[in-house]
Parts: C-alpha cells; sequence; structure tokens
C-alpha cells in the first residue's frame, strides 16, 4: 500500500512540476519554456545459460524508455529541469534540479541529478550509440548494487577555472543523500555520499576526469544493519571528434555485493519454542570487504553515406573482478553494433553482446541480440 501511494505521489508531483514549468510566464531575458522527450521501442532476443543447463532463446518487446522533460532558464543564470520516466506502467522523477550560476566560473546546483562518477553513466542514452550501458549498469545482487554511477538528491558546487584564466579544469564537489534509508544501530553520522570531481580538457575534443567518492553502505544489507562509509574512485577519457567518439573508464572501490557467509551467526546454538520447534539464528550472504574493479569502454565510427544522415558503427566491451580476495567471480561482456541516424529525431539500432562469467559470480552466460527505434522531439 506505501509503495502504491508513493508512486501516484510521485507522478503527481512530477505531473504538477511540469505543468508549473511549461506554464510560467517568460521574462525579460527568460528564454521560453522548452517541453522535450524521447522514446525507445525495443525488441529483444535473449538467451541466458546457468552452469551446464542450456540455454532457451526469449523474444520480448517493450518500450524501454518513455520521457517527458521540462527546462526553464533565465538568461544564464538560472536553470530549471523536471525529467520523468515512464517506463513499467509507472512515473518515475530522473532529474529535478535548480541551477545558479551567478558568474560564469562558478554554480550551484540542487535537487535529484546524476552522481558524477562514470564517464559512460554521464552520457545519456540518447547521446551514446549503444543500445544500453551494459554489465555494470544491470549487475544487482538482491537489492544490492555496485557504487557505480545512478543518481541522487544533493547539492553541487562546480568551479569552472577556463572562466578564470587559461587552466582548463573544471571541479565539482558533491554531496548526495544516500540511497540506504539509514539504519536505526547507525555507526556514523554522515548519512550521506560525497564526491569530488576533477575534469580536465586535453584538447577541445578529448577530456580526462577522475572522481574519488565517500559511499554508505552496509555491511548486512538483508538486516539493514552496518551502515558504514567506503572510498570509490574512477578515472575516464573521452573523445567526441566529429569522426570518432570514445568513453573509457576504470572503476575501484568497495565490493558493496554480498557474498561471503556470516559464519559468526552460524557458530550461534539453536534454541526450541514453546512448541518444541527448533529456532537458529538467522544468517546471510554478506561482502567480505574486498574491493571490485572495473573497466568499460564504448567506441564508434562516425559516417555521413548520404541514405541517412550519420552511419556509425560500434564496440562495447566491460570487464569486472567482483572481489579482488576471491578468485572465480570475474566477468566480462563484449558487443558491437551500429546506429543509424536518419535525421536529428529519430534512429534505428541494432547491438549484440556477449556476457561470461565464472562460477561465483551473481551473472549468467548471455547473448543478446537488441533491436531499437527511438524517436526524440
Amino acid at each position: 500500500m506505501r509503495d502504491t501511494v508513493r508512486r501516484y505521489t510521485t507522478g503527481l508531483a512530477a505531473a504538477a512540476a511540469l505543468l508549473v514549468t511549461v506554464l510560467v510566464p517568460a521574462r525579460a531575458g527568460a528564454e521560453p519554456p522548452e517541453l522535450t522527450g524521447r522514446l525507445f521501442a525495443r525488441q529483444s532476443f535473449t538467451s541466458a545459460s546457468f552452469g551446464d543447463e542450456p540455454g532457451v532463446w526469449q523474444w520480448t518487446q517493450s518500450v524501454a524508455s518513455a520521457r517527458l522533460a521540462a527546462k526553464y532558464s533565465y538568461r544564464d543564470t538560472v536553470k530549471t529541469e523536471v525529467e520523468v520516466e515512464f517506463s513499467d506502467g509507472k512515473g518515475k522523477i530522473r532529474d529535478a534540479y535548480v541551477r545558479y550560476r551567478p558568474t560564469r566560473a562558478f554554480s550551484l546546483k540542487a535537487g535529484r541529478f546524476k552522481k558524477p562518477i562514470s564517464a559512460v553513466q554521464l552520457e545519456g542514452l540518447w547521446s551514446l550509440p549503444v543500445i544500453e550501458r551494459g554489465l555494470l549498469d544491470e549487475l544487482q545482487f538482491g537489492t544490492v548494487s555496485l557504487p557505480i554511477g545512478g543518481r541522487g538528491d544533493g547539492i553541487e558546487l562546480a568551479l569552472d577555472l577556463r572562466d578564470l584564466g587559461d587552466f582548463p579544469v573544471e571541479l565539482q564537489l558533491v554531496m548526495l543523500q544516500s540511497d540506504i534509508l539509514t539504519p536505526l544501530d547507525v555507526t556514523e553520522d554522515l548519512g550521506a555520499d560525497l564526491y569530488a570531481r576533477a575534469t580536465f580538457a586535453v584538447t577541445r575534443d578529448v577530456d580526462v576526469g577522475a572522481t574519488f567518492g565517500w559511499i554508505g553502505y552496509l555491511e548486512k544489507p538483508e538486516r539493514g544493519t552496518g551502515f558504514r562509509h567506503a572510498p570509490v574512485s574512477g578515472i575516464d577519457v573521452t573523445v567526441t571528434d566529429r569522426f570518432v567518439r570514445v568513453w573509457a573508464e576504470v572503476i575501484a572501490g568497495i565490493d558493496t555485493l554480498p557474498f561471503a557467509i556470516d559464519v559468526a551467526t552460524l557458530d550461534l546454538p539453536c534454541s526450541v519454542d514453546g512448541e518444541g520447534n527448533p529456532v537458529c539464528p538467522p544468517f546471510e550472504l554478506i561482502a567480505d570487504r574486498g574491493l571490485f574493479v572495473a573497466a568499460r569502454a564504448v567506441a564508434s565510427l562516425r559516417f555521413r553515406p548520404g541514405f541517412v544522415r550519420i552511419l556509425e558503427p560500434f564496440a562495447a566491451v566491460t570487464v569486472l573482478d567482483l572481489n579482488t580476495k576471491f578468485t572465480a567471480d570475474e566477468a566480462r561482456q563484449f558487443g558491437g553494433g551500429i546506429t543509424a541516424y536518419f535525421n536529428k529525431r529519430l534512429r534505428a539500432q541494432l547491438q549484440v553482446d556477449r556476457t561470461t562469467a565464472k562460477s561465483d559470480a551473481p551473472v549468467a552466460d548471455t547473448t543478446r541480440v537488441l533491436f531499437q527505434l527511438g524517436s526524440s522531439f
């Protein structure tokens, strides 16, 4: 019941915010309110195998993403954006923030926005040539995922040193509310995640970024106990040439996925209840305080053959060691495809990828063929 109320409340709030943003009257120096959207319609053919069981091909079709966004700017000082995602019959706010920029070099942003840790995650899917970002974007164990990407509610301070001189660096300091609901046995006072990011413009087309984060996690996620903070860091390179585009990154940090058994509770003795039934202490899988290391790259070439506006073949690879303390938990994903841009508003995409994993990784060996039509306005 609570989830239902929350879902409808979120939908109503988003609709109200969009309506207010669109209908707000334009003032002197302000841009007209802008309403944009996008739609991804997808066909998927997937074969997943577990252990020695052979995979069975399954076909699905879906509206993978339907988004509606409203933007309003006053000169270059104030910008407001509200973006809502409609998928699986639900409405969910993706971005909702206000950015105040009193000078060209300094800006303050508050609301809901992306976590600044992955070049591939920071780039929108409409800008990327791939249909999906891949393994790192999808990997989840129960309700727990790796601290890579996503969105959060918080505040950001940004300083663009390029507007203060010839030093081509932009700095960001971000504090976001932790994704974890703070449990009753909190052992740390700060219920927020902290990020610091620096982006260095090597040339007009090449950027190098480095991020350090201090993120919250639970030592025992199923029980909601053991709230802690641990570091996560990443370095990335982005190339946005007219003919070549590349996003490459390496990310490492605390392994938040539960793998090891909580042996301490297994050693506790069992008791007997009033009806003579044995009652044993619960046990669960917990993370074993190792580190994960991930590398991901997306690269593409752009052609203008004439019969379509742009033809962009691409390749993508992800390599992941889920926990450096274990020896059989690595996973890999390789893929490629092609994107055809008919115009600025319509495109078709084909992607094929293969995921393989060792025995202890919570990932199935999977082959996928994806076809997607995308449109924006």
